[in-house]
């Protein structure tokens, strides 16, 4: 027992001069010539005590080599042994169960806390959600090139410039600059609106260049043109508004929860939105080997947003583009691209619609609507909540949406009912 004792003490001593080693250590066995006294049993089957055999420096070492593997996987099995209880403890801590009586106080607490109204910036939509946005999971789907980028990003402005809340904003498919010019070509719409002689900017003038018939030559607008319109977007929304673009390298959906946590740990006291443009561009985690597929992914990214969500504590809003199966026809809970878990994930869904395109079946039909837009500058669009646990459902609110600038103006359901009704007898006309 003395030698292994004496080798169990080596190898610690071993171990220890190798802790901070990436490399595989071995150290020399002890030389010395050591004899221990053990007891075996003779032919009689008496046990009798004997000396051990004094045997050539070889065969020693080699003994000792045994004796010293076999301390290492008794020390081994004993570690093992110890993580596994350790483990099982802490899943009995987990799984521990209190009767609900325990939770009363925390619930009275989270009843009678001052909260701040979250507002979406419209009305309609703020009665249909009970009265803004709460700490749920939002999932607008749509079509692609309908406004629903432009749509999210009006809301998050509105938000920043209220106050209400900071608002962070994960541009995974435009960079900051694509997303202020439009920010500005909203501002001057409003200001037009109210004022006819006010310059109107478009997105366009703000990022590209024009064809300019007189000089024949490409031209860009000056910043003096709309540096109005720029000043006042930094100071409508430059103190609560956050964009974080996805880099060269994407952002995976654990990036997104940590940044957005990290956030509500340093601001306890402040609320803050969250917005993703949009889940179908979220990066698969390379560290996870289950994402490989796009379900799975799209499983992933739907349940993690979910407990950013509720867990954290934070309203959470991003838009899914729908498969090309469900063009042609209004959006319902079927449309989702990968939906996975995102149908039963997803604590409120909404539906957005361009009404007389995307709801209609009929490709002559939903090209002449599309000339109708444009004539007129603007189209009708239609946000239908089709899934909400702990209100209404189906029920919708509705939007002018002028493309060209970026801009929403909410309409009341009897403008809507009312321009629906004409749509249908310019239908019977052809």
């Amino acid at each position: 027992m003395k030698v292994i004792e004496k080798l169990k003490t080596l190898i610690d001593m071993a171990r220890m001069k190798y802790a901070h080693t990436d490399n595989k250590q071995e150290f020399e066995n002890p030389q010395a010539d050591m004899s221990t006294e053990h007891s075996e049993k003779d032919n009689t089957g008496n046990v009798a005590d004997t000396k051990e055999p004094r045997v050539s420096k070889d065969n020693k070492n080699a003994d000792e080599n045994k004796t010293v593997n076999k301390v290492e996987t008794k020390t081994n099995k004993e570690s093992h042994t110890g993580q596994k209880i350790k483990k099982e403890e802490s899943n009995k801590e987990y799984l521990k169960l209190e009767p609900i009586s325990e939770y009363a106080k925390t619930f009275r607490d989270h009843c009678i806390q001052e909260r701040k109204r979250i507002s979406t910036g419209w009305l309609n939509f703020d009665k249909l959600l009970s009265g803004g946005l709460s700490n749920e999971l939002y999932i607008m789907a749509a079509e692609t090139s309908t406004g629903k980028s432009a749509y999210m990003m009006a809301m998050a402005e509105s938000i920043a410039a209220s106050g209400s809340a900071d608002v962070i904003y994960f541009a995974l498919e435009m960079g900051r600059d694509e997303f202020i010019a439009r920010g500005i070509s909203a501002i001057s719409f409003r200001h037009h609106k109210n004022d006819e002689s006010a310059d109107l900017v478009t997105t366009k003038d703000v990022l590209y260049w024009s064809f300019d018939e007189k000089s024949h030559d490409f031209v860009r607008v000056p910043y003096e043109h709309y540096s109005i319109y720029s000043d006042e977007y930094f100071a409508s929304y430059g103190e609560n508004l956050f964009i974080k673009e996805a880099g060269t390298d994407g952002l995976t959906v654990r990036k997104i929860a940590n940044c957005a946590a990290a956030w509500k740990r340093e601001h306890k006291e402040r609320p803050v939105v969250v917005f993703v443009d949009y889940l179908q561009i979220i990066r698969a985690d390379p560290e996870d080997r289950s994402q490989s597929d796009r379900k799975t992914k799209m499983d992933m990214i739907v349940t993690t947003l979910k407990a950013l969500a509720s867990q954290i504590g934070m309203p959470v809003f991003t838009v899914s583009s729908v498969s090309r199966a469900s063009y042609n026809g209004p959006i319902n809970t079927q449309c989702f691209k990968e939906s996975g878990d995102t149908e039963y994930t997803g604590g409120i869904l909404l539906g957005w619609n361009w009404c007389g395109v995307t709801d209609q079946s009929d490709a002559n039909e939903r090209n002449r609507e599309k000339k109708r837009c444009a004539d007129r500058g603007y189209r009708i669009m239609k946000l239908e909540v089709m899934k909400f646990r702990n209100g209404e459902r189906d029920s919708a609110a509705y939007f002018k949406y002028y493309p060209a600038y970026n801009s929403f103006e909410e309409i009341t359901n009897t403008e809507a009912d009312r321009y629906l009704k004409e749509q249908v007898k310019l239908k019977k006309t052809f």
